[in-house]
């Protein structure tokens, strides 16, 4: 498998799953996160996209987690606390209605996905 790049700024290593390598990449995905990334114009990290259904259940994910078939992507703004964005990721949502923003303020990172649209705070 070719770890190259997906886009400019996302490569394949960071979409697979941390625990065995599984690597399922809807490409929607990619899509809206190098879109944030250049309308933020600050760096992100993947911190977790696919899942194996070992490592879902293991961390208590839903067993319908959009992260087994790789529509979901957790992530963090690099050097800048996650608060600083909830209001404008909100309204970007509202805005280009991609699935589902889970803003997770004090983890410090936010939940996209391709799946059906909605919004939630954790």
């Amino acid at each position: 498998m070719s770890y190259g790049n997906l886009s400019k700024n996302f490569n394949v290593r960071e979409f697979s799953c941390k625990c065995c390598g599984l690597t399922i990449i809807e490409p929607r995905l990619v899509k809206l996160l190098q879109q944030l990334r250049d309308l933020y114009n600050i760096p992100m990290q993947v911190n977790c996209s696919t899942r194996c259904y070992e490592h879902n259940e293991k961390i208590g994910s839903n067993e319908n987690s959009l992260h087994l078939c790789g529509w979901a992507a957790d992530v963090t703004f690099i050097g800048h606390p996650m608060h600083e964005f909830d209001k404008s990721l909100k309204k970007l949502h509202d805005e280009w209605q991609w699935g589902g923003l889970g803003t997770y303020a004090a983890k410090n990172f936010a939940h996209f996905d391709v799946g059906r649209i909605r919004t939630w705070e954790g």
